[in-house]
């Protein structure tokens, strides 16, 4: 290590963290605050030690660069004000984390999660297949509490599966909320209005009054694939996933979600402003993190049920707060 590099802090999701060495005496107030936080799931930093193992070294430098030193160890060199402006060492932290979720068999995924008296309802898909919008009517219109928006953590506990934290942010393009809560229409007042598909505004649950999950993992009920259709008299339609015309969002759609950032194809390393990239990240995946993948895999198409649901927003909104009340009833 360089000259003065010594432990400053340690960034934690979901219970697990990895330490941070630097020879930046501030490095602590970095990390601890800032716009990052609401896009890493349950992102926290503190100066209590991880034990871990793993580690991220940060050396003020005048030429930015990264590389593994082992399987366990991240090197970043860089000025501090590239460093600070792409925020790359958080960033770099939940591509150190992620071998350790998926060791205790928690995968980070693209997708929305919702929860109701302490029962949870996972929503994946596509971009654009309306997971955000959904997410939004029920935490607004139907008293559900968000766990995480974009990305969220979902594993298997005892057998059964649960939702571990997610992102708290709303990322909406004006398409959002052209047919529903149009309300939102007005944060879009001072955007450039180009493309209503490239303008985009993040909104926090704190703008929306939206309630968040305070009491994690909480224990999924139901899981989806959706596609929401803009058709006010569109249908509700139901399907479980894996016969025949819903093959290709089975097991073959889970598995590139559950491994897009163990295998770093998410977190390239990027500095400044205009995200220069930066050295390469090898895959963090092994044999035993493929195992659990696949045994999470199995859990949800087998065992628990994975659905591909669509229709228009309030049939399938209706059906997910029925959900809750049948579960509840039960």
């Amino acid at each position: 290590m360089a000259k003065e590099t010594k432990f400053r802090c340690a960034v934690y999701m979901a219970g697990c963290g990895v330490n941070i060495f630097s020879n930046y005496p501030k490095t602590f107030d970095l990390l601890n605050t800032g716009p990052f936080v609401n896009f890493i799931p349950e992102y926290s930093c503190n100066k209590k030690k991880a034990n871990s193992g793993y580690s991220i070294i940060y050396i003020k430098d005048g030429v930015s660069s990264a590389k593994m030193l082992d399987d366990k160890t991240l090197e970043i060199r860089g000025p501090l004000k590239e460093i600070s402006k792409a925020s790359t060492i958080p960033y770099r932290a939940h591509f150190m984390i992620e071998p350790q979720l998926n060791n205790n068999s928690i995968f980070t995924t693209q997708g929305a999660g919702v929860s109701k008296n302490q029962k949870a309802i996972l929503l994946m898909g596509k971009r654009g297949s309306g997971k955000t919008s959904i997410s939004l009517e029920l935490c607004r219109k139907y008293n559900f509490n968000l766990i995480g928006n974009d990305l969220v953590l979902v594993g298997l506990k005892n057998s059964n599966g649960y939702l571990f934290g997610g992102t708290k942010v709303f990322p909406i393009r004006f398409t959002t909320v052209r047919y529903y809560n149009e309300d939102l229409q007005k944060y879009f007042e001072n955007t450039t209005k180009t493309d209503e598909w490239i303008d985009k505004i993040n909104l926090y649950p704190k703008d929306l009054a939206i309630s968040v999950e305070k009491k994690l993992p909480v224990k999924m009920i139901k899981a989806f694939y959706v596609h929401l259709d803009n058709n006010k008299s569109a249908p509700l339609h139901i399907q479980k996933i894996g016969k025949k015309g819903t093959l290709y969002m089975g097991s073959l759609f889970l598995y590139e979600e559950l491994s897009r950032y163990i295998r770093g194809v998410c977190n390239q390393v990027v500095v400044g402003p205009r995200f220069n990239l930066v050295g390469y990240l090898p895959s963090l995946d092994t044999d035993d993190y493929h195992k659990k993948r696949i045994r999470l895999i199995n859990w949800l198409l087998n065992n628990f049920g994975f659905y591909y649901i669509s229709g228009s927003m309030k049939s399938i909104c209706d059906y997910f707060s029925n959900c809750l009340e049948t579960s509840n009833a039960s």
